[in-house]
């Protein structure tokens, strides 16, 4: 093939598309766009289904549907050229494949170059002595990539020229020029390059790898810095900055995106691709050719007139980042670069405090004389931009003062110099070919008016169809193209919204679009949250909260749910959270507090993995709750959401929290919530020793041994005596404190002891060798197949490793116990039903609701899961229900003549059989209970046995520097 004389007439071609569609440039063209990622294999398929009707080409049949820019046509032609002249066929383009960009939103994109859109990439092993992690970012000119240098075991950023090996000379040129730029800055705030090379055919240099995220990257997640942030950070990019333009380096294309913000929050300035140096006379950019970023590019440079780029154009594109970095968004910024072009050089910028009040009149003023249009009129310099931005932070005069309106008036004048021309036309009537020539600019002007606001009526319109069908996670996104069209597309939102016929999620998200937009109905979308998609709560937050009367409206909402008697629950947890997110916690402390009745509660904390907003913004908040009911339940439901689903690192900021919240916090229940959280995550909460467990008023406590104890008050509770008949009861009142372990003794700490008490194995009673059920135990689960006495040994065991005297003595085949001893023993059936019951009156101590027994009991089940799988009850503790039967101090006698009230209960003196309590993973749920007393053979060994520690805590003051 020869020449380029079969290609589309969009790449320069006189040929008809029917034409060429199977010649080898047109297979060229195809497999390049396939290759790059500028179109899809099914976007192709549908071509050649439409081509068999049409005839036309790939490109005319792209461009038509608007899946393909013209500007990407010419760079697939570039592409194509080159490949034509060096003889490669189409068969050849995957083995000389360019990676191609991610897609960059509208403000970032840089006049100079357009590149494909798509996210398929063809991605690099390696290059030299580099290998390829990841890739980071895309310009214009290169790729960045994460890579590992092998010979120096270090990790960097490796930039890679984006044509590879068919760069030409000026793009080779240019990029070697900022290798060089970049490598002869030595400074602070400047990203340090380390090498320049080539190999296979691509030219590259490889940077310090800064481990953060760019300063435009921070403002659209979390929102504009504060004044002084602000102001903090760009002092630091105007050192580097003015380091560079000193060694004769202007940057050309400084904007957030290229301010990165490491770990240690020290800006560092990177991608000189665009960089100018004073000292060498030949500029790559010739006058007339516009280079960088239009919302951030200085109107000397905006203009295309490379001469005129001096240090000041950095200045002003340092006042544009402060711009963004305070109001969330540049000072111009257009529906297209051209648009936003024309901006930059007629337009002055809107006032930042217009933006956000809240932003200090003196710092405005610094801004604003950065984004002066005359050069003259800036900084003269980024150092004296620094200098101006440290008296300001130190609360000293700044040098810089506001324009004056007649200033104001005369500069507008210079920029319009047709509106002067025409009124010196009319008043003096000079020159008719001035009024004529006006005329004709205005009809020009009309003409391309009524072209752009057709563009953009067109693109509010596909975007507002495509948010409307966007998955919730896409609405931000989505957003963000809609914002700049917002009067066109307000419209349409407000017709899908009043569309009684609409289906009832699209009106919802145009509900939620309009608030957004500043158009609030947040009635309509308080009256929805009840039945609202679980995916749409982050976006129903995000809508609430610009609106000032949301918080007024969904007050009502709550103080009227709060004042139901029988309340609608799953209702009610969707406004309880929705209501935290806004600042109102009191719906969710309600729903969370202690009482008879804990359905509430339950049900909050099963709605909170469905029903939730951004989790970074959930951390925030409960960061700041001093409830600690309301905090341990969201815990509870933090457990169920999958790690997965949270970004990593948010899920590290969370796991930090975690581990802090589980060492220090005094209550029980939220120490508890902390440890299923990291059971359910998989995440290895650090051991507390004893030491690090003297919480405040013992309200639990780590013992020597590693066991957790949850202290238990005085207090009393209602229980039935199913002997005496179905209705009886029996207040019980307990008068002492008691210690109870948080969980079952485990497998682990069990197998200590029978190590001590049988050296030899060989000894070890059959229910406990390596082939019985015992054996077989994962060393978190229970301790199984125990015996009461097996238990009483134990705590004695338990006791005398604590230095503690032994509550119990075995003499002559009989035990006793020791009631001033203070070890450990087994709680009695008062005692554990009351821990039990956490204060409860229902069936279960989560409420009556028997469908929900599996998600807090182990039950029917053939073996029994590890401790604290399941969620605590109200006082934190764990599988207080079902996994095993766990043995009661008491022995056990049928009370078919009780009284009517008891105090410490503690049954008979005597009995050969003992009481169990809970029920265990082989029963069904009739068994289940908490009042349900069972009677076993204290000698005897059923795998379904198990048992909890108990001490006496009014005995407790010798436990130790742990207790103390």
């Amino acid at each position: 093939m020869s020449g380029m004389e079969n290609l589309h007439p969009v790449l320069g071609s006189k040929r008809p598309p029917s034409a060429y569609a199977d010649d080898a440039a047109a297979r060229l063209f195809q497999d390049f766009a396939l290759q790059n990622g500028f179109v899809s294999q099914q976007q192709v398929f549908d071509w050649r289904q439409q081509q068999e009707i049409s005839n036309s080409s790939l490109a005319e049949y792209l461009l038509s549907r608007g899946e393909l820019e013209p500007d990407d046509c010419r760079v697939l032609e570039e592409l194509v050229e080159r490949a034509a002249k060096r003889g490669i066929a189409g068969s050849q383009v995957s083995q000389h494949a360019v990676a191609s960009p991610t897609p960059q939103p509208k403000d970032s994109e840089t006049v100079s170059f357009h590149g494909p859109r798509r996210t398929d990439q063809t991605i690099l092993a390696r290059i030299g002595d580099y290998e390829i992690l990841s890739e980071i970012a895309r310009g214009g000119m290169g790729v960045v990539y994460r890579a590992k240098q092998t010979k120096l075991n270090r990790l960097v950023a490796l930039k890679v020229i984006r044509a590879g090996e068919f760069a030409d000379a000026g793009e080779i040129a240019r990029f070697r020029v900022e290798a060089s730029a970049a490598a002869g800055l030595d400074h602070p705030h400047i990203v340090p390059v380390y090498e320049v090379g080539q190999a296979d055919g691509r030219h590259f240099f490889s940077m310090a790898l800064v481990e953060g995220e760019s300063l435009h990257a921070k403002v659209l997640r979390d929102g504009p810095f504060t004044a002084s942030k602000g102001a903090a950070l760009l002092l630091q990019a105007a050192r580097g900055v003015h380091f560079a333009n000193e060694k004769g380096i202007i940057h050309r294309d400084l904007k957030p995106h290229n301010l990165l913000l490491d770990r240690a929050e020290a800006i560092r300035v990177a991608d000189f691709g665009l960089a100018k140096n004073m000292g060498n006379e030949s500029d790559l950019t010739s006058t007339g050719q516009v280079m960088g970023t239009p919302c951030y590019m200085a109107p000397e440079q905006a203009a295309g007139n490379s001469a005129t780029v001096v240090a000041a154009s950095d200045v002003y594109s340092l006042g544009a980042t402060l711009y963004f970095m305070l109001t969330g968004r540049p000072p111009f910024q257009a529906g297209s670069p051209v648009e936003t072009i024309r901006q930059v050089l007629e337009t002055s910028p809107l006032p930042p405090r217009k933006l956000n009040p809240a932003i200090p009149r003196d710092l405005e003023t610094i801004c604003l004389h950065c984004l002066r249009k005359e050069p003259a009129k800036r900084y003269a310099s980024a150092g004296e931009l620094a200098n101006d931005l440290e008296r300001w932070l130190a609360n000293k005069p700044i040098v810089a003062r506001p324009v004056r309106v007649a200033e104001k008036l005369w500069l507008a004048a210079r920029r319009q110099p047709w509106v002067t021309a025409s009124v010196a036309a009319i008043l003096l009537t000079i020159v008719i070919a001035v009024g004529i020539a006006w005329q004709q600019r205005q009809a020009n002007m009309a003409r391309i008016a009524a072209a752009t606001l057709q563009n953009d009526k067109a693109r509010a319109a596909s975007h507002v169809d495509s948010l409307l069908a966007a998955p919730a996670t896409g609405v931000p996104f989505a957003l963000q193209l809609i914002e700049p069209l917002a009067e066109h597309a307000l419209p349409l939102l407000l017709n899908h919204f009043d569309d009684p016929t609409a289906e009832p999620n699209q009106r919802l998200r145009a509900a939620i679009t309009l608030t957004l937009l500043g158009k609030p109905q947040t009635e309509y979308l308080l009256n929805h949250i009840p039945t609202a998609p679980v995916a749409e709560c982050g976006n129903l937050v995000a809508a609430l909260a610009v609106d000032q009367e949301a918080t007024t409206l969904l007050a009502r909402h709550v103080h009227a749910l709060t004042a139901e008697p029988t309340p609608d629950c799953e209702k009610k947890a969707r406004f309880a959270i929705v209501a935290l997110y806004l600042g109102d916690p009191s719906l969710a402390i309600d729903m969370c507090s202690p009482r008879a009745d804990l359905i509430q509660r339950t049900t909050f904390a099963e709605h909170l993995p469905q029903w939730h907003g951004d989790w970074a913004a959930l951390l925030k908040v409960v960061r700041n709750l001093k409830d600690e009911a309301l905090l341990g339940t969201l815990l509870l439901g933090i457990g169920d959401v999958a790690p997965e689903e949270i970004s990593p690192d948010v899920l590290a900021a969370w796991k930090t929290w975690l581990t802090n919240l589980h060492r220090e916090n005094a209550d029980p229940w939220v120490h508890s919530a902390c440890r299923y959280v990291g059971q359910r995550w998989q995440l290895e909460l650090p051991e507390l020793a004893p030491a690090q467990a003297r919480i405040a008023a013992n309200r639990w406590l780590v013992n020597h041994s590693g066991l957790t104890m949850i202290r238990c008050e005085p207090g009393s509770f209602t229980r039935k005596i199913l002997e005496a008949g179905p209705t009886f009861q029996q207040e019980v009142r307990l008068t002492r404190p008691f210690y109870l372990a948080q969980q079952e003794t485990s497998a682990a700490n069990f197998r200590r002891f029978l190590a001590e008490q049988y050296p030899d194995p060989d000894d070890l009673p059959r229910e406990f060798k390596s082939d019985s059920p015992f054996g077989k135990l994962p060393a978190d689960a229970p301790a199984c197949s125990v015996s009461w006495d097996d238990a009483a040994r134990f705590c004695n065991w338990l006791s005398v490793r604590e230095q503690l005297e032994p509550a119990y003595i075995h003499a002559e085949g009989v035990w006793s116990w020791q009631p001033t001893a203070n070890g450990y023993r087994l709680p009695t059936a008062a005692e554990w039903e009351y821990a039990c019951r956490a204060s409860t009156t229902t069936t279960y101590y989560f409420g009556n609701d028997a469908t929900r027994l599996s998600r807090h009991v182990i039950y029917n089940a053939v073996e029994p899961t590890a401790c604290g799988s399941l969620p605590p009850n109200g006082w934190g503790f764990f599988e207080m229900l079902g996994n095993v039967h766990e043995w009661c101090f008491d022995p056990y006698e049928r009370e078919s003549n009780p009284t009517p009230q008891a105090v410490d209960p503690r049954g008979p003196q005597q009995s050969r059989t003992r009481v169990l309590m809970g029920g265990s993973f082989q029963n069904g749920p009739a068994i289940l209970s908490m009042d349900l007393r069972h009677s076993g053979n204290g000698q005897g060994r059923n795998e379904c046995n198990g048992f909890r520690v108990a001490r006496t805590a009014a005995l407790a003051t010798p436990m130790r520097d742990s207790e103390q």
